[in-house]
């Protein structure tokens, strides 16, 4: 398959919001074709900015590496939205091909019901044991892959919550003190089914860059962000119509065009349609 063309793909990675735009307006193979075709961060960042049952029909049709990649350049809340609308046969091939840790994340977001803290949290947040020094902590730090959050959260066994350090108090520490005795207790938190609109009004957002999601009475299974918190929120608050509405600027009407050659010169075949899978947590019952 070829590469489309490279102000193509420039248009993208600049505009993605616009890029959407153009692919909603698309058959689904020629958006599917493209998507495929582009490179994975690229693409993630069109994906975010389409409607959630068109990305579907267009990543159901992509080939299954393709979209493995995609889905791991999506990151685990963007991958789990969108994989809860794609057939149940799909839905277990894609896990499978995702690094273990990406899947385990999905599998956790895809459980929890919408508009909920655990729907949007970050299931792999920096979590550290007590007697962890400040030094050890700051070297994790480093190494760590994830999304950062200026705050290390503070687990005992079974990832029970026992406060939060932040990451300017753990470098103002000796290198020799326990997370123990820099921590904030109790930490911030709140439950994985507290509604998105409430957990949007809660008073330690100014405090704290993220709060501890919990279940049960204090096991730690997540990090909520306000900014994710108010992203949510703002993109179930707008029409769904509004994404096709937009006109494309004059200033972009060429890299539009050169976007639309590219996807002409694509093909990709279709996937079978298999029911979605339901989700299996409710209530607050671990599983």
């Amino acid at each position: 398959m070829p590469d489309p063309r490279p102000l193509s793909v420039a248009f993208v990675e600049g505009h993605p919001e616009r890029a959407a735009q153009v692919l909603d307006a698309l058959p689904v193979a020629d958006s599917a074709a493209f998507l495929a075709a582009i490179p994975p961060r690229a693409g993630a960042a069109v994906v975010r900015h389409m409607t959630a049952q068109y990305a579907a029909r267009c990543v159901a049709e992509m080939d299954e590496r393709a979209l493995a990649g995609l889905a791991a350049a999506l990151g685990p809340q963007a991958a789990a939205a969108l994989i809860e609308h794609l057939p149940a046969d799909l839905q277990a091939r894609l896990l499978e091909r995702l690094p273990a840790g990406s899947a385990v994340a999905v599998r956790l977001l895809a459980g929890y019901a919408r508009e909920t803290a655990g729907s949007c949290m970050d299931p792999l947040p920096l979590a550290l044991p007590a007697e962890t020094t400040a030094g050890a902590a700051l070297a994790a730090l480093r190494a760590f892959d994830g999304e950062l959050t200026d705050m290390i959260f503070v687990v005992a066994p079974g990832r029970r919550l026992l406060g939060v350090v932040t990451c300017a108090d753990a470098l103002r520490a000796a290198p020799s003190a326990a997370l123990s005795t820099l921590m904030r207790h109790p930490a911030p938190c709140v439950s994985s089914l507290t509604p998105l609109a409430v957990a949007s009004g809660h008073r330690a957002w100014h405090e704290v860059p993220a709060l501890a999601v919990i279940e049960g009475q204090d096991r730690l299974v997540g990090a909520l962000r306000r900014r994710t918190v108010e992203a949510a929120l703002a993109q179930r608050a707008a029409p769904t119509a509004a994404a096709g509405e937009a006109d494309i600027e004059s200033g972009l009407a060429s890299a539009c065009w050169e976007l639309l050659a590219s996807l002409a010169q694509l093909t990709v075949s279709l996937a079978p349609a298999i029911p979605p899978v339901a989700r299996d947590r409710e209530n607050g019952h671990e599983y």
